[in-house]
């Protein structure tokens, strides 16, 4: 499902209360929220849902692949992990 998909389906849910357009500004700030938690550091737990998690991946020294050869280092970099929770868990199986 994509973000435009979600919001079609919470207008046609939401219709007597909320416009589209409403939707649409619910939906964009609530990412931006987590955007912003996981930029600072900061774990988002949804309940029933699950919890993004930021996570630093460390710098290493891989081969090149095809030549085997030659070796360089890949920087470390940050990544968002999620971790489903137990409702969410127990509905997916």
């Amino acid at each position: 499902m994509t973000k435009t998909e979600l919001i079609e389906k919470l207008s046609e849910k939401f219709a007597e209360r909320l416009t589209k357009e409403n939707v649409h500004l619910v939906i964009n700030s609530f990412v931006e929220e987590i955007k912003t938690s996981l930029e600072s550091g900061e774990s988002v737990l949804i309940a029933g849902f699950g919890t993004f998690f930021p996570v630093t991946r460390v710098a290493r020294m891989v081969t090149t692949p095809f030549s085997k050869k030659g070796k360089y280092e890949v920087p470390s970099r940050r990544l968002v992990r999620f971790r489903n929770g137990k409702e969410l868990q127990k509905r997916l199986n």
